[in-house]
């Protein structure tokens, strides 16, 4: 099963938005200075649930 998921900053939080979910999922409290390295933490996790599987890519859009 192939998904697009998107984690956004959000009042203060970190949301995953999966459009296989009913609703955003909130990942806790997270400054927008945190914002790249809980993002990443958070994908690490999925990664690590399937260690073996080579479909994980991913993109960054931030402003200069």
């Amino acid at each position: 099963q192939l998904a697009f998921i998107a984690f956004v900053p959000k009042n203060g939080h970190i949301y995953e938005l999966d459009g296989y979910k009913k609703c955003p999922v909130d990942h806790g409290l997270c400054t927008e200075e945190e914002f790249l390295a809980k993002g990443s933490s958070e994908i690490r996790k999925f990664m690590e649930r399937d260690p073996d599987n080579i479909n994980f890519s991913m993109i960054v859009l931030c402003a200069a």
